[in-house]
């Protein structure tokens, strides 16, 4: 994208209202920091590769939190169903559909509804060729950022597994509504999650390059291997856990005191 795409996203007044809100809400309920804006150089292209949340307001934050760091408005890919009921809005944000024709975007996830690899990402930077690079990047404490009662409620019945089970046994066809129908309502129900004021921190870790004549799949793997790590180092644990969050939260306080 280029600079006067950005600048005219950037210009939006719909973009500078979401991105207020969204930075500020970042900053004074979860005093967010970034770490590791030194690996992105200025005016360098890559591709960010994460995970989102159960809530999803990990995506915006990070979309506006990119602006602020690094002076850059990031293109992001979104499901084809969110684009299709939310895109007048995320179109303003620089949200594109997910398909891989739109190379210039960033990629969000690497798993598809399947358990596949999705290597979309990956492809990309193979036909940008060797020397291409992919930065790892994830917020710590972002799952506990949210607590959706909705989303708990259909795990402890169970009902999350029910639906999958149904869905992988429909023939290709209604799987394909099917799955395209869950995201379409867990995104929109994501925004009825509670906020919960526990620390954040952005971590940009070290970019991963291409190597000459690394294929997709092997280099899918080094990043998949490289945000794995990244996350173990800084979040010290795979399940939720609130008070570690609302601690740090007290801890980065006193330290600025």
């Amino acid at each position: 994208m280029s600079k006067q795409e950005e600048d005219e996203i950037a210009r939006g007044w719909v973009y500078r209202i979401f991105y207020w809100l969204f930075c500020t809400y970042a900053e004074v309920v979860h005093d967010i920091s970034v770490e590791g804006e030194e690996n992105i150089k200025e005016g360098e292209a890559v591709l960010l590769v994460s995970f989102h949340t159960s809530h999803n307001v990990d995506i915006l934050i990070s979309l506006f939190l990119m602006r602020k760091t690094l002076g850059r408005v990031p293109r992001a890919l979104f499901h084809r169903p969110m684009m299709m009921f939310w895109g007048p809005l995320l179109r303003r944000f620089g949200g594109v559909s997910g398909t891989r024709k739109r190379a210039d975007a960033y990629e969000l996830y690497w798993l598809s509804h399947n358990s596949g690899k999705r290597l979309g990402y990956a492809r990309v930077a193979e036909e940008m060729g060797a020397g291409s690079k992919v930065i790892p990047y994830f917020c710590e404490n972002a799952e506990e950022m949210k607590w959706n009662p909705l989303f708990d409620l259909w795990s402890f019945l169970l009902l999350d597994r029910l639906y999958g089970a149904v869905m992988r046994s429909m023939p290709g066809p209604i799987h394909f509504l099917m799955w395209q129908f869950a995201i379409l309502c867990w995104f929109s129900l994501s925004f009825f999650s509670l906020p919960v004021p526990v620390k954040v921190i952005a971590h940009i870790g070290e970019p991963v390059v291409l190597q000459k004549g690394e294929r997709a799949e092997q280099f899918a793997e080094r990043v998949e291997r490289a945000l794995q790590e990244l996350m173990v180092k800084k979040q010290n644990g795979t399940r939720r856990n609130y008070w570690k969050g609302l601690k740090q939260r007290m801890e980065w306080r006193k330290k600025l005191e």
